[in-house]
């Protein structure tokens, strides 16, 4: 019978909250420690006495490569918010020349943008389309819209559903993490860590453009003790594989 390799070399699926969070290139489990030391103080030259090591925070790190809205609230301690699809009427805005108008919904179709009377304007004349609006172009019927007088216009559209991630709207909340992994390095081996308790911090940045590589999320928190398990039981995490 071959011999079990222990050599690591892990892939697998993440699920936070028992909700898969897609592609996730790095997940770190990391120990934090205070070192108490006595010096050696009845010799000559010093060292140490005695030490003890205390456990004072562990900590998890995870980098999400898909921007899923789910993973954009986990990430931002947001909520999703779900609209369907519809049609607007008669939304209003005020428009100076160059100046981006932002639409209530994102991507708009069948656009009819009128000065709420007779006058239609023109796509790619007097305006071009953006995905969260429209641009007055200097050239078209918007020219002497200025901030000091900007001009009047109503926009009629329609919209496809949208999945809003609302940002720093939730305060911390706490999630079961399980990585349902596999040992690259031994023919597929199971390697499965379960996380008890992850309570993510916002993160610190949200890379929105990205010119030399896919941008991540980058989730970071505490793992906290669960006090239910039995003695002898780790309360933070445990990591199961097959015995050799």
């Amino acid at each position: 019978m071959p011999q079990k390799v222990f050599h690591y070399l892990g892939s697998g699926r993440v699920y936070v909250g028992r909700r898969r969070v897609g592609v996730v290139s790095d997940l770190q489990l990391q120990v934090e420690e205070n070192t108490i030391d006595l010096i050696d103080s009845e010799n000559p030259g010093g060292g140490t006495a005695n030490s003890v090591s205390r456990v004072t925070a562990v900590n998890m790190t995870m980098s999400l490569r898909d921007f899923r809205p789910e993973n954009l609230a986990l990430a931002l301690r947001g909520r999703v918010r779900n609209v369907a699809a519809g049609t607007v009427t008669g939304e209003e805005h005020s428009v100076v020349v160059d100046r981006l108008v932002r639409f209530e919904h994102i991507d708009a179709t069948e656009v009819e943008v009128t000065d709420g009377d007779t006058t239609t304007y023109v796509a790619g004349t007097d305006y071009e389309l953006t995905a969260s609006g429209l641009i007055p172009l200097s050239g078209g019927a918007f020219a002497n819209a200025t901030e000091e007088e900007p001009m009047a216009i109503e926009v009629d559209y329609e919209f496809g559903a949208e999945a809003i991630a609302e940002a720093l709207v939730e305060a911390g909340q706490e999630f079961e993490v399980v990585f349902d992994g596999v040992n690259e390095a031994d023919s597929g081996a199971p390697m499965v860590v379960d996380v008890y308790r992850f309570r993510p911090s916002p993160a610190e940045a949200l890379a929105l453009i990205s010119a030399d590589d896919f941008a991540a999320l980058e989730v970071s928190g505490r793992v906290l003790v669960d006090t239910s398990k039995g003695a002898g039981l780790s309360g933070y995490f445990r990591a199961v594989q097959k015995a050799a």
